[in-house]
């Protein structure tokens, strides 16, 4: 076991990266990619405790589908964690209690950071934050519940920029019994525009006895260092960043770990990709799964090929300071990364044009078996090509 890991109340967790809760991604099969790429701690999507669905046991057969087996716990050493999301106390620990009567999680997560607008509209997610009598009663009703399994919580730092109110929440949440806190560095109105901001983080750090978990634009090596630095978090949570790159969170655990990271081949990488899309056409029915595969299987390509598919998009060095948050220069990361992320030296040769062409021509098939031959002759072409 890693040195790096930490404890969410009796949960040992392996090392200190950690995969975000989105919803309609962080499925089995995309958390099945990033555990064999060694994250520390992976959350479901949200399961929606709403009073119409739990009758009709929609969310029972979500929390199924959530659901990974205790098998993928003992051969990965993670424990399974499990978000709900809602605005009733009383449905929320409905919910919860399905989980526990199932055994269907070791820990179950509150979503209190989801901005989108379906969510905030029904006062749940993000809106919550506005209403900390609210937040208190579903936070006793979950961890009544919920028993002896741990319950963490996961939002933002506030509504917006003049009612960030987290630390306050934070502190409520822990002396309720709450085992860590997940804090994303934005607020509700910030959505996912600007820049994560990780003082409110460090705040949390300081002030709670529980574990946080910063969360917000951690997408590389160089941003994983930034953030240690100034937080000081017990774990760093991957969102976005990793749609189409597992790689990054192999990456970031050897480097928060301190071990040498070679960087699989292009080859390599579209292997992972074709054994992730397979993995999807096992867990979905085909209607829904090829449309699943489409978007996972263009954020592959645009990782696996950024010379492809990636175009400049700012001239000056002006505009790329105006749009883009800098992380500044530390020559001990530099130093870091220079004796840790060893790059592949093979040369890898393709035909670029040939390449562009495999985004608009799978987003049009609409069969699991179409799908498969395609994926089998981009291997082909890549053998032949020798691309390594």
């Amino acid at each position: 076991m890693s040195k790096n890991g930490f404890y969410i109340d009796n949960f040992f967790i392996k090392n200190r990266i950690a995969l975000a809760p989105m919803a309609g991604i962080s499925d089995v099969p995309y958390r099945q990619v990033h555990l064999e790429h060694g994250v520390g701690y992976a959350v479901s999507e949200m399961v929606l405790a709403n009073e119409q669905f739990l009758k009709q046991g929609h969310s029972l057969e979500h929390l199924n589908f959530q659901e990974y087996k205790e098998s993928d716990f003992q051969k990965y050493l993670v424990p399974r964690s499990l978000q709900i999301l809602g605005h009733s106390p009383d449905d929320m620990a409905t919910l919860t209690k399905l989980i526990v009567k199932h055994n269907l999680a070791d820990i179950i997560d509150i979503n209190m950071g989801c901005p989108a607008k379906k969510v905030v509209k029904k006062a749940a997610g993000s809106a919550l934050m506005a209403d900390p009598k609210l937040v208190k009663d579903i936070l006793q009703s979950v961890i009544k519940a919920a028993g002896s399994t741990p319950v963490t919580l996961k939002m933002r730092t506030g509504v917006d920029s003049e009612h960030r109110n987290a630390l306050e929440l934070a502190l409520m949440a822990q002396d309720l019994g709450i085992k860590a806190i997940t804090l994303h560095g934005r607020t509700r109105k910030d959505l996912f525009k600007g820049h994560a901001e990780y003082q409110t983080i460090k705040e949390l750090k300081q002030e709670l006895e529980i574990p946080v978990i910063a969360n917000g634009d951690i997408d590389s090596v160089e941003k994983l260092l930034y953030v240690k630095d100034i937080t000081n978090a017990d774990a760093f949570m991957v969102g976005r960043a990793s749609q189409g790159d597992p790689w990054l969170i192999a990456k970031l655990v050897a480097i928060d770990e301190g071990k040498k990271y070679y960087v699989p081949t292009k080859k390599e990488k579209f292997c992972i990709t074709v054994q992730h899309l397979l993995n999807i056409q096992k867990s979905y029915q085909e209607i829904i799964g090829v449309k699943i595969a489409r978007k996972h299987f263009i954020w592959y390509l645009e990782k696996i090929f950024p010379e492809v598919y990636y175009k400049k998009t700012y001239n000056n060095l002006e505009e790329q300071i105006e749009n883009n948050f800098l992380i500044p220069t530390n020559l001990s990361h530099k130093k870091i990364i220079k004796e840790l992320i060893i790059e592949n030296t093979a040369n890898e040769i393709f035909d670029k044009q040939e390449i562009e062409t495999w985004k608009s021509t799978f987003i049009k098939l609409n069969s699991y078996r179409e799908q498969e031959v395609f994926l089998l002759n981009c291997i082909e072409f890549l053998n032949k090509k020798n691309i390594p």
